[in-house]
């Protein structure tokens, strides 16, 4: 995990809040994340990105499609 200033920095995000926060239920594709917060799926895909960097979430792939979990 990174230090603990890089961990604020990197939840202060806004929408990488709101991704956590969908996280907290079961697993979700990153589709199903693209249309719940309304933001284009690039920049859904660069947010989780940083936040598996972090540890914050985990993905797999099942049958071709990515689903995330949030990091318990």
């Amino acid at each position: 995990m990174k230090s603990v200033e890089s961990v604020f920095d990197i939840i202060a995000e806004p929408n990488r809040r709101a991704i956590l926060s969908l996280l907290v239920s079961p697993q979700q594709s990153v589709g199903e994340i693209e249309c719940q917060i309304r933001m284009p799926q690039p920049t859904v895909s660069k947010h989780l990105r940083v936040l598996r960097e972090a540890g914050f979430v985990e993905s797999t792939v099942d049958a071709g499609e990515a689903s995330l979990t949030a990091e318990t």
